[in-house]
């Protein structure tokens, strides 16, 4: 049977650097996905801040495009609870910067807290499953200093800002997620018939949304 294994070559690291122009509001569904109506230039594993009109319960709230067209978008929000929509509200899309010359990435993986609940009647150890913590990725990259997705790494290190965040892969897989530097290339590495070199760790903090 051959092997459906996918290259990471091609794999790119974008981190979020500002705002692009609003999208208009015309209409959002009631759905375990909603559905957004408006004049749309979003792609899927984009993230957007939202002004939900009337249905205020998304206002503020940042989330991930899950499947887009030229007439909308899907999100990833259950906005079935929500209060009906009927005018106003806008999406206003993330613009990315490509953090390049990556040489490899690696995730710590996701775990799942327990939660001891055994009691004085329990006849053995009890626990439950407590909140995922998705971890951190560390990227390995050649160091050019006025890269401008570097520059802008360096920044928000610097700042401590959270700040959003895209790997896409080769496939076109995207993985979305918010997060803030723990560990940046302050001063790069290098050695005899080597290469400036870099390292960095980005926090993942909360979920991490795949899409398609």
């Amino acid at each position: 049977m051959a092997s459906k294994a996918i290259s990471a070559k091609g794999s790119k690291i974008y981190v979020g650097t500002g705002s692009g122009s609003a999208i208009t509001i015309t209409a959002i569904t009631k759905a375990f996905k909603g559905e957004v109506t408006g004049s749309n230039t979003l792609a899927k594993g984009d993230r957007v801040t939202l002004d939900g009109g009337d249905m205020h319960e998304l206002d503020g709230l940042v989330v991930t495009v899950l499947d887009a067209s030229s007439t909308g978008f899907v999100i990833d929000c259950d906005t079935r609870g929500f209060t009906t929509y009927t005018t106003g509200g806008t999406a206003t899309p993330v613009t990315w910067t490509q953090i390049k010359e990556l040489k490899d990435f690696k995730p710590s993986g996701a775990s799942v807290s327990k939660q001891d609940k055994t009691n004085l009647d329990s006849d053995a150890k009890e626990y439950s499953a407590g909140l995922q913590d998705n971890g951190d990725i560390s990227v390995s990259l050649n160091y050019v200093s006025d890269d401008a997705g570097l520059v802008a790494a360096r920044l928000a290190c610097n700042s401590g800002a959270t700040k959003q965040f895209k790997l896409v892969a080769p496939n076109a897989d995207t993985y979305s997620f918010q997060g803030f530097f723990i560990k940046f290339p302050s001063i790069p590495s290098g050695a005899v018939d080597g290469l400036l070199l870099g390292d960095m760790t980005i926090q993942i903090d909360g979920v991490v949304t795949k899409t398609p």
